[in-house]
């Protein structure tokens, strides 16, 4: 699969670039067609005056890129190790936005900075839904300013265990990956409490974790000690205020409540460098609407380690234009 890309890029550049490989009526085409531009476009600057003129160009290409960017693809780099091996340190991916639905921008601001508001938002129906295996990028839940990236191990439905490391999902072992690593070969037992594994106070910790039945659209949970250590905050990113009275009760948004039903789909993400990755074991579901996209290509890779060697020894060039799976 990786000689599609350079296979697209090779096809883009014998038809876009005039070279002798083509033929000579596309090349005549292609001269008339750049007269015909070139002519219109001097036409613009003459009516307009050259003020004018650039400042529509460049608002035009600054639009256009701001909405390509925020509904179609968007790039992204990979900042920490929790995929590698499948992801690098250094990567430079494209996060493929139209496969799980085109979504137009839901906040306005700085670029870089928390300074901006969120505006309402429209969607497109998905290709597909997110599926068991793909590697998302998704807005941090605790932070959705912050973007992660980590493989869907489960979904909407699904109960996920994680037994002796390995991911269980509906009883069926996760499938192992190929690059997936472990850095500690030892396995924690499961009577070995991690006070930073979630759901706090479980008495979980990564390697021994579960079953838990991730939220799904429409599942209605019945509200007690176990669900609301379990669901509280999936609940909480729903929008609603939760509380408990002083006798037991529970209450969502000051109404007293005895179930509750989910408004949209969640899904357990996991890194597959697994004893090195801050993931869903230590914060919980990721719900629908902080889905960003599913990476698709490695356009970039460059080695940190080897900065101070020539430039093309920095560059990692197995791993540009791969497909990522």
């Amino acid at each position: 699969m990786n000689w599609i890309p350079w296979l697209i890029v090779l096809g883009l550049t014998w038809a876009l670039v005039d070279n002798p490989l083509q033929p000579k009526a596309w090349r005549e085409w292609r001269r008339t067609r750049r007269e015909a531009h070139r002519q219109k476009e001097q036409g613009k600057r003459q009516r307009k005056g050259p003020t004018r003129y650039w400042l529509e160009f460049v608002g035009s290409m600054v639009l256009f890129l701001f909405f390509f960017r925020a509904m179609v693809v968007e790039a992204y780099r990979i900042p920490s190790g929790s995929m590698e091996r499948t992801l690098l340190i250094g990567d430079f991916l494209l996060v493929n936005k139209f496969v799980y639905g085109m979504r137009t921008p839901d906040w306005i601001g700085i670029p870089f900075t928390r300074l901006g508001f969120d505006i309402p938002y429209a969607e497109l129906p998905p290709i597909r839904k997110p599926a068991p295996g793909d590697i998302i990028v998704f807005r941090f839940p605790q932070d959705p300013l912050v973007n992660y990236i980590k493989r869907l191990v489960a979904g909407p439905g699904q109960t996920l265990s994680i037994v002796d490391k390995r991911p269980m999902v509906d009883g069926v072992e996760f499938a192992p990956l190929p690059h997936q690593q472990f850095a500690q070969h030892q396995v924690l037992p499961a009577d070995f409490r991690d006070v930073l594994v979630w759901p706090w106070g479980s008495g979980w910790n990564k390697d021994q974790w579960g079953p838990v039945t991730v939220p799904a659209k429409g599942m209605s949970v019945e509200l007690n000690p176990e669900t609301w250590r379990l669901y509280r905050d999936a609940i909480e990113q729903e929008g609603h205020a939760l509380s408990v009275k002083a006798d037991g009760g529970y209450q969502i948004d000051g109404q007293l409540a005895t179930r509750y039903t989910f408004q949209q789909d969640h899904y357990f993400m996991m890194g597959d460098n697994r004893d090195r990755s801050a993931d869903s074991r230590y914060w919980g579901f990721v719900p629908e609407d902080l889905i960003v996209g599913k990476a698709w290509i490695i356009y970039f890779s460059f080695n940190g380690d080897k900065l101070d060697e020539e430039f093309w020894q920095v560059i990692r060039w197995s791993r540009l234009l791969r497909y990522i799976e």
